[in-house]
């Protein structure tokens, strides 16, 4: 596990304080309804970074049928990009871009 999560007696849960400290409250708050309705749906997610650069982070939290990816700025703390992509959507993109590779 990352310092993203952290997990109680087995039940993952947004290491909140971390990720205030370090992206803002903004993502904070939308990651804790997110684990939360996963939680409630009896769902399992992961949240990982899958990029990052001087300005910019960008998180991914999935779940089996969907992803939410967010782009966060470094200075400001504050979401400055937030996308929704179902599985069957990117199933789609991803047979699109193997199209573009043959």
């Amino acid at each position: 596990m990352n310092q993203l999560v952290i997990e109680v007696d087995g039940i993952k849960n947004i290491n909140s304080e971390f990720v205030k400290e370090e992206y803002g409250e903004e993502l904070t708050n939308e990651l804790l309804n997110r684990a939360n309705y996963c939680l409630k749906e009896n769902m399992d997610w992961k949240l990982e970074v899958i990029d990052e650069n001087y300005h910019f982070v960008t998180f991914a939290f999935a779940t089996r049928s969907y992803s939410y990816v967010y782009e966060i700025s470094k200075k400001r703390k504050y979401i400055s990009q937030k996308d929704f992509i179902g599985y069957s959507d990117a199933e789609a993109v991803l047979e699109l871009m193997d199209g573009i590779r043959k």
